[in-house]
């Protein structure tokens, strides 16, 4: 049976699980936990999704190949960021009912990157259509 935490980067995502088990090492990710690597990918696709979109909207070529050096660092830096603080926010809480603070910590971190690229503050490296 294929692992279904398999990404293919530049089509599923921009980072993989181990990129996600990397920023939030107390939660490893397999089939049988909380928040397991199915719903972990899933994470990592929706943010996928979500920076392609804007990237667009601001006029660049989507999906960020993965030989763009530059461009794939920073987008894999915002899907990791995004997609961990979903798990962490997900982990958190099946645990209890509180908010995490490092998944605040995480998203907020992402809106700051967004907040840089599109303040043109900060180049993607990346062609822009």
């Amino acid at each position: 049976m294929p692992d279904p935490g398999v990404i293919v980067l530049s089509k599923h995502g921009y980072c993989t699980l181990a990129h996600i088990e990397a920023i939030l090492p107390r939660q490893p990710l397999t089939s049988e936990t909380t928040v397991n690597r199915a719903r972990a990918k899933a994470a990592v696709q929706d943010y996928f999704d979500d920076i392609n979109g804007r990237l667009y909207v601001l006029g660049y070529d989507v999906p960020v190949p993965s030989t763009n050096s530059t461009g794939i660092n920073r987008v894999s830096h915002l899907n990791m960021l995004g997609a961990a603080a979903e798990v962490e926010m997900n982990w958190h809480s099946s645990v209890n009912a509180e908010n995490s603070q490092l998944a605040s910590q995480l998203f907020e971190q992402y809106d700051e990157m967004w907040d840089l690229i599109e303040g043109g503050r900060m180049t993607m490296g990346i062609t822009q259509r």
